[in-house]
């Protein structure tokens, strides 16, 4: 993940600040692990931070990239249709594993 050399500085700043008060140990991991979330929250912007888009692929990222340099609506329309068809792909992979042998239920299909 990259982000600016003054957001890595306030992360190691905060860091080495309240780092201090936990003790090496497994008792305090948790604290340890919020300490390094907390921080992360507070130096890190928030536009890269990734968030989850379901069957984000490869070449979704390629195409978004087209379409950050170009702006035609050609690569966005396909971007779409792109994720829409990963999202096809992935519903009917579910409902083909779909198992009704346990169920007191005849399946609707």
């Amino acid at each position: 993940m990259e982000f600016t050399q003054s957001g890595l500085i306030c992360f190691l700043k905060y860091v080495e600040e309240n780092i201090n008060p936990i003790k090496p140990g497994t008792a305090d991991y948790i604290r340890f692990v919020k300490l390094l979330k907390t921080v992360a929250k507070k130096s890190i912007p928030i536009r890269h931070r990734r968030s989850y888009t379901p069957c984000w692929t490869k070449e979704c990222e390629i195409l978004l990239g087209e379409n950050k340099k170009d702006g035609k609506n050609v690569n966005a329309n396909r971007l779409v249709g792109l994720l829409d068809e990963e999202r096809r792909k992935r519903w009917l992979e579910a409902m083909d594993n779909l198992d009704f042998t346990h169920s007191s239920r005849e399946s609707f299909c």
